[in-house]
């Protein structure tokens, strides 16, 4: 039997209609199908989990199991009671009738830094790039020998001297004999001799007298309830008056010690932190600045307050130039008072610099001021308008590759010359001259931080502290408590004007 192709033929499908067929096959959608078994509706591994799950029993542990992995507490000893002297009388008044020996250390002369002098476009392009000074001081870094105790001898009239030549005076620091045992908070010296006094966290205020030579000799101490924040001496200087966290201001006579006695002059509701003697054309005033956000002034003898200025915050620095006067607060606020009406605010602005407010100084001339803050910056501004695009501001106190930022924790203007030193947390004066934006000279202590400086009457001597000023808290308080107050001979390269370059 033969079979043809002839059917086939017949029901053959061209190529053209089969591609037309498989197109609208493919764009038919697919429909899931779904089932409503009990079986098809089971997660299988879900209830393999599940069964397992509910089969589990933890083994049970052995009575021992803890052995090695918890320690065997055992009753400490009892500490052995505490004998006392037999003789505890008799070893006290051997104590109180001890005379200390002060001895000056020796130390070698330091080497002087290179002199250095740089127009104002070139020292600013420096600050702003945070490089590397090619200043460096060396020093020789004291051994401490510390007293346990100080007498203190009174006299009963204030000692005739007057201010040091610097000619006198060694070109080396002098570290001042008998220091306080606690953090120094402020330094101060007399306006008309060269007696200096220092308010410490110890609670103590010391007044020691500094001689020809550059030693010293302790003078005077009194005390307050809590430490010692601020210090200021009257035109005379027969009179220091101290600020403390006891809320009280106190006043000691240099003239008439009475076995180291002073009286309290004035009261705050919280600690005083800044204190300052004001010389006005009727007489003369004494200005508190406190924590609880007034501004007080009084006049000696009298318990109440002749005027009183709200702040707009906490006060944490103050200074005084009549008619000016300059008061920095908490938010970065600044405050400016006319003291020709010392109960009105003149003008209440916020700090040039974006961080916290450490200290502010007043123009010896009294048309200004200048403002350091926490993150190693100063700003000069000016009060007046017409004066004020003299204002600048410029980084300082950093480590030399600029990682390290300190605080800047004082300012103190040369009363003669009108230039300025800084010091910071890292341990270094800079002496500047903000005429010429120029820094006259960098002293690098690096023997801790340095939180407080004065000038003498004469600008002959400097003084500056060391000791920790708590700028990183508590957890970098060093063991052994550094605490030193040093002299340093001032020399022309250091606080005197450079003329401009033309």
């Amino acid at each position: 039997m033969q079979f043809t192709d002839q059917a086939d033929d017949e029901h053959s499908i061209d190529p053209t209609t089969e591609m037309f067929i498989r197109g609208v096959t493919r764009s038919i959608p697919s429909i899931r199908q779904f089932s409503s078994s009990a079986v098809a509706g089971k997660d299988l591994v879900q209830e393999l989990y599940l069964s397992q799950l509910k089969s589990y029993k933890a083994p049970a542990q052995p009575a021992d199991a803890h052995v090695g992995h918890v320690k065997t507490f055992t009753q400490p000893q009892a500490p052995k009671a505490p004998s006392a002297p037999t003789d505890l009388a008799g070893e006290l008044s051997a104590y109180e009738a001890a005379q200390p020996s002060f001895v000056q250390p020796s130390t070698e002369a330091t080497a002087e830094a290179p002199k250095s002098e740089e127009s104002a476009d070139e020292f600013l392009a420096f600050l702003e790039a945070d490089l590397p000074k090619p200043e460096v001081r060396e020093t020789t870094i004291y051994k401490i020998n510390r007293l346990k105790r100080a007498v203190y001898i009174s006299h009963p009239t204030l000692p005739n001297l007057s201010p040091l030549p610097p000619s006198q005076m060694d070109n080396k620091d002098f570290e001042v004999a008998a220091p306080p045992t606690d953090s120094v908070s402020c330094l101060a010296f007399s306006p008309v001799a060269d007696i200096l006094a220092v308010g410490s966290w110890d609670n103590n205020v010391r007044i020691y007298e500094v001689a020809p030579t550059g030693q010293t000799i302790p003078k005077f101490m009194y005390s307050h309830q809590q430490p010692v924040l601020d210090l200021c001496w009257t035109k005379d200087g027969t009179k220091l008056i101290s600020a403390g966290a006891d809320n009280a201001a106190r006043m000691f006579d240099l003239t008439n010690p009475q076995n180291n006695q002073s009286q309290q002059v004035a009261q705050h509701d919280k600690p005083i932190k800044c204190i300052k003697w004001i010389e006005t054309p009727t007489g003369g005033v004494l200005a508190t600045g406190s924590w609880d956000k007034t501004i007080k002034y009084w006049t000696i003898g009298n318990p109440t307050p002749v005027g009183t200025v709200q702040l707009p915050n906490k006060l944490y620095s103050m200074d005084v130039v009549y008619p000016l006067l300059v008061a920095a607060t908490a938010d970065r606020r600044i405050v400016i008072i006319n003291l020709t009406q010392p109960t009105t605010i003149f003008r209440e602005l916020e700090s040039p610099l974006k961080w916290q407010t450490r200290v502010v100084a007043c123009f010896p001339a009294g048309d200004g001021y200048a403002v350091g803050s926490i993150e190693g910056r100063v700003a000069i501004q000016y009060v007046n308008e017409k004066d004020q695009g003299q204002n600048f501001s410029y980084k300082c106190h950093r480590s030399k590759d600029g990682k390290e930022i300190f605080a800047v924790n004082d300012i103190t203007f040369h009363q003669h010359h009108g230039t300025y030193s800084t010091c910071g947390s890292d341990g270094t004066i800079s002496f500047w001259d903000k005429d010429t934006k120029t820094r006259l000279k960098n002293l690098e202590i690096n023997q801790g931080p340095i939180p407080c400086t004065a000038f003498n009457s004469a600008g002959t001597i400097f003084a500056y502290a060391l000791s920790y000023d708590w700028s990183k808290g508590f957890s970098k308080q060093p063991p052994t408590p550094l605490v030193k107050i040093m002299l340093h001979a001032t020399t022309d390269e250091e606080v005197k004007r450079r003329p401009p370059k033309k």
